[in-house]
């Protein structure tokens, strides 16, 4: 009996105490589907403490109910209806109940809940969530009070209210001389690989051209000289003279021979310049070249 004075001597210091224009509540327990009581009364539990943290309720929480109400031999088993819980809030001087339900539904968890009035037993506040894990819902669990307790709304019209600020113009990075540098193509590379790569091919078909005209140059000049000391079988030593003799200038060999050298010098002057613009990049120091190519010549001019 002591304790049952006791409790209520709690709830009364309570209701006028200077939190007196907040009104009192408490959490009754869940209905729960797949789910443990154990995790039920933590849940509630923590949602006591929840609502007590919006700053807008007192809050019996769920020992100190559970206390009140074995004093009172109330028998809470079997109270599950709106009906019998109100009348517990009654009982505790409570003039709201919170009640719900958890159940597991497939992988999921809904909690959902009810702030109800004692006297009216009309509805104050709805909040529910569907959740991927226990886990999930327990973290969730202030945000879920806030919105029990209508917190979350009144935070959202202050929002609203506020005047809207203007939003931050994106920043633009600045390229800095040294980063279009390094981003933009070496121009001395580039026109070292493509010179490189020209007097390669130039030689290459310099070489071909040279050396088919100096062979072709030759079998004209052993027939010539074969002719020159002949002394019998002058017939055969004849047709092979106007074989090789046809055979070299019907396919233009002293043409070839000044072509292929042509294209041979070119490409050693390709090269050479390749060398030049290498050197120039690799140093870093990025000269600025200039070739001239006149008929006949190729000029190269280095300036630092």
């Amino acid at each position: 009996m002591k304790k049952l004075i006791c409790s209520l001597f709690v709830i009364t210091v309570l209701s006028v105490s200077v939190f007196a224009d907040k009104p009192v509540t408490t959490v009754m327990d869940f209905e729960v589907n797949s789910i443990s009581k154990s995790d039920m009364k933590s849940i509630i539990s923590f949602l006591s403490a929840s609502l007590f943290d919006t700053g807008k309720y007192r809050v019996i929480d769920t020992a100190q109910r559970d206390t009140i109400l074995k004093e009172l031999e109330f028998s809470y088993s079997g109270c599950s209806d709106d009906s019998c819980q109100l009348e517990i809030g009654k009982l505790l001087s409570a003039e709201y109940i919170v009640t719900g339900d958890i159940a597991k539904v497939g992988t999921r968890y809904i909690l959902s809940a009810r702030m109800l009035e004692t006297e009216t037993s009309e509805t104050a506040g709805i909040a529910k969530g569907i959740y991927a894990s226990l886990d999930e819902l327990i973290d969730d669990m202030p945000a879920f009070a806030s919105a029990l307790a209508g917190v979350k709304e009144a935070v959202q019209a202050e929002k609203s209210d506020a005047a809207p600020q203007p939003e931050a113009e994106p920043v633009q990075k600045t390229e800095t001389a040294e980063e279009k540098e390094s981003s933009a193509p070496n121009s001395n590379a580039v026109i070292a690989w493509s010179t490189l790569g020209a007097g390669t091919a130039m030689i290459g078909t310099g070489a071909y051209f040279l050396i088919d005209s100096i062979l072709k140059i030759n079998a004209v000049n052993d027939a010539e000289a074969a002719y020159m000391e002949a002394t019998s079988d002058f017939s055969t030593l004849y047709d092979t003279y106007i074989l090789a003799y046809n055979t070299a200038y019907d396919s233009n060999s002293n043409t070839l021979f000044w072509v292929g050298a042509g294209l041979a010098g070119g490409g050693i002057i390709s090269a050479i310049v390749s060398i030049i613009f290498f050197a120039a990049d690799s140093a870093d120091s990025n000269p600025p070249v200039s070739v001239a190519v006149v008929p006949g010549t190729v000029a190269v001019r280095l300036s630092y």
